[in-house]
């Protein structure tokens, strides 16, 4: 039988003051899955290994879907309605090189890689912040209630027992020069590019996207990203959710904003949906664009590498092309190869992709089956 690919191409909170604090798999061969162990403590015992996240769990969303609430695990939901189990808890910790900062041993190994893999790509990522103690976090907070009031405070700063931070998994990155630190202009440089486009590669997340804090409780924090682990931030990236709390189901998430427009006419694409934005692009007449998610008029799409927004005039709805594989592939669950493999698709296959897409990934229908297969192998 002919041998078989799929690769994966898949595509940081507000505090100046740091406080000193992902083993993922190395992926040998296309058909591997799941993920190494992992351990931390809160001081009694050992944890649970990563893959038991599902099993970590004592609370349940409005829809009766179990939350996860276990600190040991990447998958914990920790925010302004959902403290740390216990309040103080201590996180085993792992000190990344050269940061002054530690993570929880799986997260700091993955910024390890991913931080390497940026490099490569002129990319210099740093972390900026990590792991913060309980005191340090009542300290800090109660500095910036000082400065600006308890209210606004809290739209940018977690009180103690209630952060992120203090779990281990979630981190503040920054440029290696410092520019754009802690600060929205993070987004448009070269490290901010990087991460939005390749951070779920190695497990992370943004996790307080821009006009979402009525669902967050935070503004927009571009340098601020969450570990979760290569599959389950690839399950994050493929439903569409755009905050932990959709995907976790505390508050409804967005419907299936996605499908397959063509153009009518030339198109402007800018960075984001609004017509003051940076115009990354004129697309051509006839062009087939994916598109994930929408805002009024505005639909977020994919072209020639680059994701940005366009206005829905000059395009109509499209059944997406059918297309074929250049060589034998691998069907996945999820658009990364740390998902299942539901088949195995000769070389030539047609292939009807269903309208979804996640970076190079299609999503298509094969066999009675709808799973994932890398564009990088379809024409």
């Amino acid at each position: 039988m002919a041998s078989t690919t799929g690769l994966a191409a898949f595509p940081m909170r507000l505090t100046p003051a740091l406080a000193p604090a992902l083993i993922i798999l190395a992926l040998v061969s296309s058909l591997g899955l799941g993920m190494a162990p992992t351990t931390a403590a809160t001081g009694v015992g050992n944890a649970p290994t990563a893959r038991a996240a599902t099993a970590a769990m004592s609370s349940a969303t409005a829809a009766g879907k179990p939350l996860p609430r276990d600190p040991r695990l990447p998958n914990v939901m920790v925010n302004k309605k959902h403290p740390l189990q216990p309040l103080k808890f201590v996180p085993r910790l792992r000190a990344v090189p050269g940061s002054g900062a530690s993570l929880q041993p799986e997260a700091a190994l993955a910024f390890n890689k991913m931080a390497a893999a940026a490099k490569k790509d002129g990319a210099r990522i740093r972390l900026v912040s990590g792991y913060r103690s309980y005191s340090t976090q009542q300290a800090l907070f109660a500095s910036y209630a000082r400065r600006d009031g308890a209210k606004a405070a809290s739209r940018f700063s977690a009180r103690p027992g209630y952060s992120e931070h203090q779990t281990g998994w979630g981190m503040d990155v920054g440029t290696a020069s410092g520019s754009c630190r802690v600060a929205k202009c993070f987004a448009n440089t070269t490290e901010g590019r990087w991460m939005r486009k390749h951070a779920a590669t190695y497990g992370f997340i943004l996790r307080y996207p821009a006009g979402m804090e009525a669902v967050t409780g935070y503004i927009y924090e571009p340098w601020h990203f969450r570990y979760l682990g290569p599959r389950l931030a690839a399950a994050y990236t493929a439903s569409g959710a755009t905050t932990l709390e959709q995907y976790d189901g505390l508050v409804p998430g967005p419907p299936a904003q996605w499908g397959v427009r063509k153009t009518t006419a030339p198109v402007r694409m800018y960075a984001t949906a609004g017509t003051s934005a940076k115009l990354l692009a004129i697309i051509p007449t006839g062009t087939e664009l994916y598109y994930s998610a929408n805002r009024g008029s505005w639909l977020k799409v994919q072209h020639q590498g680059r994701t940005g927004w366009i206005q829905t005039g000059n395009s109509r709805k499209a059944t997406p092309a059918a297309k074929t594989t250049t060589l034998a592939l691998n069907l996945y669950s999820l658009p990364a190869i740390t998902g299942t493999r539901l088949a195995s698709l000769p070389r030539g296959t047609v292939v009807r992709p269903t309208g979804r897409r996640s970076g190079t990934w299609y999503q298509v229908a094969y066999a009675k089956k709808t799973g994932w297969l890398s564009g990088r192998f379809l024409k």
